[in-house]
């Protein structure tokens, strides 16, 4: 994801990211047994989505960041995750009491596709807004 980062916008190596992200938590959902071999291939798309997610993310904001708070912008990004990690864990778990143990997975697979989304959208918008 580093070669990926340093050759293309910031934005779409997030969004590229996201979608890698969100198909890895998809494909949880598509395994039937959690013991079987589909699920190696589920375990190694989700942890490779994770990981991009958070290089991109981190390499997005400190190339965004004003030189001089970088560090106090940085900062209040990883506040940020650790409260969505938080949200994520208590609405996870009461949706996993309510609809099953998978709906969590859902739930993060649709968070993913709508920061894809919103990627997307800031990408085509700023790049129209150079063309003019």
């Amino acid at each position: 994801m580093g070669m990926l980062l340093d050759r293309f916008d910031r934005v779409i190596g997030l969004a590229i990211a996201m979608f890698l992200a969100g198909g890895g938590y998809f494909s949880l959902f598509l395994v039937e047994n959690p013991l079987g071999s589909a699920m190696y291939f589920s375990a190694v798309l989700v942890g490779m989505g994770e990981i991009s997610a958070n290089l991109a993310s981190l390499t997005l904001i400190g190339a965004e960041a004003p030189e001089k708070g970088r560090g106090a912008v940085i900062g209040l990004f990883s506040l940020c995750g650790a409260i969505g990690i938080l949200m994520i864990a208590k609405v996870g778990g009461i949706l996993s009491g309510t609809y099953g143990s998978i709906s969590p997975f859902m739930l993060v697979a649709c968070a993913n596709a709508v920061v894809l989304l919103l990627a997307l959208m800031v990408y085509f918008i700023s790049r129209k807004d150079r063309a003019n």
